[in-house]
């Protein structure tokens, strides 16, 4: 019994010195979405407005290979309902730029761009946004991902 624990004693050894793996990355962070407040020019916020933009009619299109694909993620509204939540697409150009477009219920369109951070394995991350060609956000100065843009009060 003695020679039978030692045996496996010794064996348990050589087992435990096992060339050590790598160490696993445990978590991938992709945060790609930001929030849009819709404002007239009251600053009346248009999406819980009576006659405000309906936010079932909105359609997402993300730019990939140089066509317009409806996105995998429609836009919603976040739990106080005062902002649009959008994610922007996951495919990238070469300047880690994606493209995004909003089209309203009266087929008004809006472009967002959004610069990612650079080639990472694990990591997917907005760091700058611009709304129709105007810069709105900027990851600098470490503010929430949201603003505010001024919208006629036509749209539907």
């Amino acid at each position: 019994m003695k020679k039978l624990l030692s045996i496996l004693f010794v064996s348990s050894l050589f087992l435990s010195c096992e060339k050590e793996e790598e160490p696993r990355i445990c978590c991938t962070i992709v945060d790609i979405s930001m929030g849009i407040k819709y404002v007239d020019e009251n600053g009346e916020n248009l999406l819980n407005a009576e006659n405000g933009i309906d936010v079932s009619e909105i359609r997402v299109y993300d730019k990939i290979d140089d066509e317009w694909k409806i996105s995998e993620n429609p836009p919603r509204l976040n739990e106080d309902g005062e902002y649009l939540m959008v994610n922007t697409g996951y495919t990238r150009n070469d300047d880690d730029i994606t493209m995004s477009k909003i089209i309203f219920a009266d087929d008004s369109e809006d472009l967002i761009i959004a610069q990612l951070n650079g080639e990472s394995l694990f990591n997917t991350i907005i760091q700058k946004v611009w709304y129709n060609d105007e810069l709105v956000w900027d990851n600098s100065d470490k503010e929430p991902r949201v603003f505010e843009i001024v919208k006629s009060t036509t749209i539907q």
